[in-house]
Formats: structure tokens, C-alpha cells, sequence
């Protein structure tokens, strides 16, 4: 292994150390010096116990300052063992980056193995399947058969798209010129309905249709997401016989004149009382003869009533 290029350096150990606190500012400096050098000699966190050449690493030139001061100074921070120097703290450093170098080493060997074991695995299934194509060519075609169906799954059918369509064109049909919605999106609303609320399409369709010609649930109605949402109801609605609310237009079906004017005969007379007169009334203005002083007063209401509407 090549040698790391630095080390953990702790602050709060190093200022807690009583030792390194008693030495004088030169002397830390030196025994800074010296771990570094430590850290970088083929014998780990150690230096050789040679006064001269601890002297010249460390650029002293009075023998008597190291011997009496400086030595015994930076020295107490280290162990004598084997003929030299050794930092303690240094070495439990370099053992940790070892241990953690160690441990990456394994885990990549083992993600190693298993990715050529997988390698392995499919070139032998390939292999296999090579030599045995002629004889396992019916169990081939079924495990593909069942990938596109698994791969088919989930995904929308033609049944499915051809209902949204007929959804659709209802739709388009209420307000034409509207915006094209996504026919993918509405096709996978109806799959699921049909899948996941097990409807069948027939049902659906009804449903639609039902409320598409309802006055209120058209206006409501108008995609598959909203159908799904309030299918349930719909469906109750229509099993039990309810009619769609159709709301008349008086515009469109106007009361007859002669209609109207049976009925404020009517309600002028007694109603049921009035009925054969009612029924000559009507006669009288159908046929343009001369009216009674009460049919007179009947048309001239009749009059009043249609000269309002117009204005």
C-alpha cells in the first residue's frame, strides 16, 4: 500500500495534552517538525534514536541546549522502542487509515466477485440456451408470450381507446370546437375502471349515456376520471328507473294559443265546471268565428299576455 499523504490532526488533543503544554514555544515547533518527519519514514510514526541527525532535521546547532532543554522537551511526547523514537497518538492514527483502507479493499473485491458471478451466470444461461434452442424452442416462445404479456400489462387496449372516442365525440358534441384531450390518459382512466373496478365496458357505456342525457350530470360528466369518480351513484340512479331531468323550453315548446286560453278559462270559471265551454272557446278561435263578451275579454287577456312576451 502506498503511504497516505496526511494525518488527522486533533486541536482539542493536542491543547489538552499536558505534556506538549509544558514545553517551551521553540520545543512545539519541533516536535510538530518531528511528527511530520515521522509520518513520512519507511518505519512508521518513528524516529532513529541519533542525536546528530535530530539536530540537523531540526536545524540545532547548541548541543548543550538540546541535551539539556530541547531533547528532553519534545522527547517526553514519544517512546524509545527498538532503537527508536515513536509517537503513540501518530501510530493509533496510522493503524485507523489502515483498517478503513482494509475495509474498502473487501467490500470492492466482494462487489467485484459478485458482479463477475451475475457475468458468469448470463454467459452460461446464454450458452445453455444456444444448445438447447431445438429442443426447447415451444418453452422459448411461451417465456416470451408471458414477457409481453408482462410487459403489456398495465397499458392501454384498443377496447379501452375506442371507448374513450365514443366518450369523447358526446363531449365534443355539447360544445364543439373544444380542445382535444389526451386520449392516452382517458383510455388508461377507462383500463382502469375496467380492471380495477371490474366494470365492463358495455356498463360503462350506459352509464355515460345515461348521464349524458341527463339536464344536470352532462354539464358534470364530461371525461372517464370524472365517470369513475361518480360511477357508483350514476349507476344506482339509472338501475332504479330515475328519469334523466329534462327541463322544458318554453321557446321552444310555446303554448298554444288556444291552450292558453282553455286554461284561463279555467281558472276564471270553476275549471272542470267549464269545460264545455272551454272547449267552445277554443272552437270560436280556431275558426275565427264572432266571440261571447267573456271570449272577448279571454282574447283580449290572450293579447295582453303575448303583447308582454314579444316586448
Amino acid at each position: 500500500m502506498s503511504k497516505s499523504p496526511a494525518f488527522q490532526f486533533y486541536p482539542k488533543d493536542w491543547l489538552g495534552d499536558p505534556e506538549i503544554m509544558l514545553m517551551d514555544w521553540d520545543a512545539k515547533a519541533m516536535h510538530l517538525h518531528c511528527i511530520c518527519i515521522a509520518w513520512t519514514q519507511s518505519d512508521a510514526c518513528s524516529l532513529p534514536d541519533d542525536d546528530e541527525v535530530l539536530r540537523k532535521w531540526l536545524q540545532v546547532s547548541d548541543v548543550d541546549d538540546w541535551e539539556k532543554r530541547l531533547k528532553k522537551q519534545i522527547f517526553s511526547a514519544w517512546k524509545l522502542e527498538n532503537g527508536r523514537w515513536v509517537q503513540s497518538r501518530l501510530k493509533r492514527e496510522k493503524n485507523k487509515q489502515l483498517e478503513r483502507s482494509e475495509k474498502m479493499k473487501n467490500a470492492a473485491e466482494k462487489r467485484w466477485n459478485k458482479e463477475q458471478c451475475k457475468s458468469n451466470a448470463k454467459a452460461m444461461q446464454k450458452q445453455c440456451s444456444s444448445s438447447s434452442s431445438s429442443s426447447s424452442s415451444t418453452n422459448t416462445h411461451t417465456l416470451h408470450d408471458m414477457d409481453i404479456n408482462k410487459k403489456q400489462k398495465g397499458k392501454t387496449r384498443d377496447p379501452d381507446l375506442e371507448t374513450a372516442d365514443f366518450i369523447w365525440k358526446h363531449v365534443d358534441g355539447l360544445a364543439p370546437g373544444q380542445k382535444k384531450p389526451n386520449m392516452e390518459t382517458w383510455a388508461n382512466d377507462i383500463r382502469k375502471m375496467r380492471e380495477i373496478d371490474k366494470r365492463p365496458l358495455e356498463d360503462i357505456k350506459k352509464v355515460f349515456l345515461w348521464a349524458h342525457n341527463d339536464e344536470f350530470w352532462k354539464a358534470n360528466i364530461r371525461s372517464p376520471a370524472k365517470l369513475r369518480k361518480q360511477f357508483d351513484a350514476l349507476n344506482i340512479k339509472r338501475a332504479n328507473g330515475h328519469e334523466t331531468s329534462q327541463r322544458p323550453n318554453p321557446k321552444k315548446y310555446p303554448e298554444s294559443r288556444s291552450a292558453r286560453a282553455d286554461r284561463i278559462w279555467r281558472e276564471r270559471n270553476g275549471g272542470e265546471a267549464a269545460e264545455s265551454d272551454g272547449d267552445q272557446l277554443r272552437g270560436d278561435i280556431q275558426s275565427g268565428a264572432g266571440l261571447s263578451a267573456s271570449a272577448e275579454s279571454v282574447g283580449e287577456i290572450l293579447d295582453g299576455e303575448f303583447t308582454r312576451e314579444k316586448s
